[in-house]
């Protein structure tokens, strides 16, 4: 059910032409704009790719193309060696040498070495203990019965009260609520509601 026809007749003009000029002049924008910088050309493309195709020649029998490096003269020091060895040159020298201690060498003791016995391969297997025994519980014996003496209580005497008899009391009197007589309710005309 429609409550306001009049709003359904279509979409207004003045929408659409803001919406249609907005989308072509993002168009035209993409469209007529500066084209996109250049891609940048690889390293691989500009210095290697071109001479790709071209052969490099060696004639090794003049001589060597120099790819190693130079050698270069190591650092002028003096020998520190004590002792020189006649066919090899090592240079050992150790920083915490004293030169000045004497150093005695003398025969290393004599080790006793005790052989195994020769004896069959044997083993030895020792039963395990049982567990110790539970111990058993304690039989219910009942705390021996102790003989209280049993006393009457000593109670106060109440007041004492005169003996009335049910005749000689006055009777109760009954509440009187008058009656009131049913009136009905005024017509009153209720208005109906439209649904």
């Amino acid at each position: 059910m429609l409550l306001h026809p009049e709003a359904s007749r279509g979409p207004r003009p003045a929408p659409v032409f803001i919406s249609l000029i907005g989308h072509m002049s993002v168009l035209a924008m993409v469209a007529f704009g500066p084209p996109p910088a250049p891609r940048q050309e690889s390293l691989y493309r500009r210095e290697i790719a071109p001479h790709e195709k071209k052969l490099v020649w060696y004639r090794f029998s003049k001589k060597l193309p120099e790819v190693s490096p130079p050698k270069q003269k190591a650092a002028a020091r003096p020998v520190r060696a004590e002792v020189k060895h006649p066919d090899q040159t090592i240079v050992s020298r150790s920083p915490k040498s004293h030169p000045a201690t004497q150093t005695i060498l003398t025969p290393g003791p004599e080790l006793k070495i005790e052989h195994d016995l020769a004896a069959p391969n044997l083993m030895a297997f020792e039963a395990p203990k049982p567990p110790d025994p539970t111990p058993q519980p304690k039989l219910f014996m009942p705390p021996p019965e102790i003989a209280r003496p049993v006393g009457q209580p000593a109670l106060e005497n109440g007041p004492t009260l005169a003996a009335t008899a049910p005749q000689d009391l006055p009777p109760i009197p009954t509440p009187r609520v008058p009656r009131k007589t049913f009136v009905p309710p005024p017509d009153v005309a209720r208005r109906a509601e439209p649904p």
